[in-house]
């Protein structure tokens, strides 16, 4: 018979069943038994990471810095550096045309144009119209 790799450090629970012992289980119990299991692995991996985000909390206090700190992140206003993973915000499109009949209705110079221009234009109607002065 084969044995069932071991975690180090763990030992073998007694009420857990060996690989021979699941053929026995029908299909119905099988898909029961890995929805609990799926449901307390989770439950686990959410408990363990919560001792650890307080284990990090703690040892960032003792340090007299903060967690971001910690990994990297310095969120001080005088910094010149956003933390990793940010973007700087988009800067508004320029509005390049405007729908006389509706104000809502802007486009850029860039991109396709948008379905009330290509109907403007379509009607044979000139784009230079619609253009916003500046």
């Amino acid at each position: 018979m084969e044995q069932t790799p071991q975690i180090p450090g763990q030992q073998q629970n007694p009420q857990t069943p060996e690989a021979d012992e699941l053929t026995a289980y029908t299909l119905n119990e099988l898909l029961d038994l890995n929805y609990r299991l799926q449901a307390e692995l989770q439950r686990r991996q959410a408990v363990e990471l919560e001792a650890h985000k307080e284990k990090t909390r703690q040892l960032a206090r003792a340090l007299g810095i903060t967690v971001e700190q910690m990994f990297g992140f310095n969120t001080t206003l005088s910094s010149p550096q956003a933390p990793r993973g940010t973007r700087p915000p988009k800067r508004p499109v320029k509005v390049a045309f405007r729908d006389p009949l509706n104000a809502d209705n802007v486009a850029s110079a860039k991109g396709p144009k948008p379905d009330w221009l290509r109907n403007y234009l379509d009607a044979g109607r000139d784009i230079e119209e619609f253009r916003v002065q500046e």
